[in-house]
């Protein structure tokens, strides 16, 4: 008897709260000061048709939404994946990394291939992504966000450490790898 009151009890008290249920959602905020700001160009090759491109840079951009340390800005360049641009240009438009990547399509799939771009250094870190059909393309921009988070972090130091050495603050490179 007792056990039959509890139950209907429970059942009442379940059924009211759900009820009163919220969607759930996340608020992503930034708590980083000074976001390292990030220019992004993107192309496609011959044979990505232009629904391809813009759900890969959608979902690209996106992912770096959600850096703890990026901010991506308008890009003023866009002016060819192989066409160099100088720290001068960089720095003159406020932008502290650049990524310039392209989507092709191979004979093993769709692949990705970006070059992040640190005006304070002459080479240009680049990775290369594949997946085997368009319907995986969301693992290609999170593997190139992944990618860059990993390297960002050795760059943002090598900024940071830049910035401070320029305000004549004298930090060591083990402090600034905190950052």
């Amino acid at each position: 008897m007792i056990k039959k009151l509890i139950f209907k009890l429970f059942l009442i008290i379940s059924a009211t709260t759900s009820l009163f249920a919220e969607t759930a959602s996340i608020d992503i905020e930034k708590s980083a000061l000074n976001l390292v700001k990030i220019a992004v160009e993107s192309y496609a090759m011959p044979g990505v048709t232009e629904f391809e491109k813009t759900q890969i840079d959608a979902m690209f951009l996106n992912d770096l939404k959600v850096s703890d340390r990026l901010e991506a800005v308008a890009n003023p360049f866009k002016n060819g994946y192989d066409t160099p641009v100088t720290a001068a240009e960089l720095q003159s438009k406020g932008i502290e990394l650049l990524i310039k990547y392209k989507i092709s399509k191979t004979p093993n799939g769709i692949t990705t291939e970006y070059k992040l771009i640190d005006p304070q250094k002459n080479t240009p870190y680049m990775q290369r992504f594949t997946v085997s059909n368009f319907t995986e393309y969301p693992f290609l921009s999170h593997n190139m966000t992944v990618s860059i988070n990993f390297f960002k972090s050795f760059i943002i130091s090598s900024l940071v450490f830049f910035q401070l050495k320029t305000e004549g603050t004298m930090w060591t490179s083990a402090t600034c790898l905190l950052v």
